[in-house]
């Protein structure tokens, strides 16, 4: 059969197009083998060189494929090890010139004075504390008679004055700048520290050049309360700025008739936020600041506003304080959920309050002497102070030095890119350029055989429209 002048021009040209894609494959080839011998990956020129030998192909090719298995899984190792976020705490002492001195509070465990209460509220005291720990109350009294009395009114006006017999810093009277007045759990208590207008430092170490105050506490003023089987003080020491309303899980106690040396240690602690922490923060409605301790006490509050309808005169907020008749069957229902096991008992461990990131805490080791009897007997009174009954607080930092301790990330991600190239550059001779290598490589073959496939498209195309 003779072919026409047109199909013979078709023939042609479909020779043409099969000798460009024959090309296009011989320069996929080249591109391969340029590549192999030119990468910084070591050893991958030998297995693809034709002039090599079989074997000396294959233990290349062997020797490759175990180094990048190996390489892999030390990469896959590093990976898991970087998102496991690990931390250490690293901890150093330094000295400064002077140390920041606490915030003291001072509060006695007779928490109402007698001589300011009237007969009708001993009366609602003893109802509510003889029988604290029973959780039992008195049913014949009529809490109704108590709805005027308002829960902080009521605590400024009967609240235990205590009055500090002397007040030292420096073996130099107290400035009236530092003294004031806390409201906590425990009524309203004395305060000695630095506020927003004065600071207290110790300059220098040893037991004159820190606080020393002397109390005594009226017995005859004794009366029923949550801590009537005390006796004596109890003492908080924390930062100036801390928010501290509730002191019945923290401090120490001061004993009448001892003398209680308190050693200070001060600690800062920086530690880091999620994903490698806990430490964070939320927002608070009542401290411009956060701080673990504000949170836990709006927490609490919350959780009183919620069962009661009001919160307790020390919580911080603006809603209406729990007169004594709210308090009084509050209580009760309080106790009825502990007697029953309710679930709906407060807990801290409920509150979402995280850690600071940054905070300071004070460690405080306490130890108590006797006054010596043949010095009481001969000595009764000093400074106003009954020394049979009176006792005396002296808190000081031994030394100039505090502890800073900081969290901080045991592998970063900088370690993590070391880790990889280290393995790669050891076992593949390779490294993040040859990484890039591979990709310039990739792209050039991609970019081959997509210009194979239209070829063979328009092939396709010509040699249907000819027919």
């Amino acid at each position: 059969m003779k072919l026409t002048e047109a199909q013979n021009k078709t023939l042609d040209n479909s020779e043409k197009e099969k000798q460009k894609l024959e090309n296009k494959t011989i320069a996929l080839w080249i591109a391969a083998l340029r590549f192999t011998d030119n990468t910084t990956m070591h050893g991958l020129r030998y297995v693809f060189r034709s002039d090599s030998n079989i074997m000396r192909r294959l233990i290349w090719f062997c020797f490759i494929l175990g180094g990048m298995s190996y390489c892999i899984y030390i990469m896959c190792r590093s990976v898991n090890d970087y998102f496991e976020y690990p931390t250490v705490m690293r901890s150093k002492t330094k000295y400064e010139p002077s140390s920041v001195f606490p915030a003291v509070i001072i509060c006695s465990y007779n928490i109402y004075q007698k001589s300011s209460l009237t007969p009708k509220e001993e009366r609602l005291l003893e109802s509510m504390f003889n029988n604290y720990g029973s959780k039992t109350f008195d049913k014949e009294i009529n809490v109704t008679d108590y709805e005027y009395l308002d829960g902080m009114e009521f605590m400024k006006r009967t609240s235990f004055k205590t009055v500090p017999d002397w007040c030292l810093f420096h073996s130099r009277e107290c400035r009236s700048e530092i003294m004031g007045t806390a409201v906590t759990d425990m009524g309203i208590c004395i305060r000695i520290g630095a506020n927003a207008s004065s600071t207290l430092e110790q300059t220098a170490i040893g037991l004159g050049e820190g606080l020393d105050v002397g109390l005594e506490q009226n017995e005859s003023e004794w009366t029923v309360g949550p801590y009537m089987y005390y006796s004596g003080f109890r003492v908080s020491i924390d930062p100036a700025d801390s928010h501290i309303t509730t002191l019945r899980h923290r401090g120490f106690s001061l004993l009448p008739g001892d003398i209680t040396d308190a050693v200070l240690s001060r600690k800062e602690t920086t530690l880091l936020p999620p994903p490698y922490g806990q430490c964070g923060e939320v927002k608070l409605a009542n401290y411009d600041r956060y701080t673990r301790r504000g949170c836990l006490n709006e927490c609490e509050a919350n959780y009183t506003i919620k069962q009661c309808g009001c919160r307790y005169y020390y919580h911080p907020g603006n809603e209406k304080t729990c007169n004594y008749a709210q308090v009084f069957v509050c209580l009760q229902e309080i106790m009825k959920l502990y007697e029953n096991q309710s679930k709906d008992i407060f807990s801290f461990s409920e509150c979402n309050c995280p850690q600071e990131c940054f905070y300071i805490e004070y460690k405080v080791s306490v130890t108590n002497t006797k006054r010596s009897p043949q010095y009481t007997s001969r000595f009764k009174f000093v400074g106003g102070l009954d020394l049979s009954k009176g006792t005396a607080l002296r808190l000081y930092y031994p030394n100039l030095e505090y502890t800073v301790v900081t969290e901080e990330a045991v592998y970063s991600f900088e370690k993590l890119m070391c880790d990889i190239g280290g393995a790669g550059g050891l076992f593949l001779g390779c490294s993040f350029a040859t990484l890039f290598e591979f990709c310039d490589f990739s792209f050039d073959i991609f970019w081959i055989w997509l210009f194979r496939k239209m070829q063979q498209r328009q092939r396709k195309n010509s040699i249907s429209v000819n027919s």
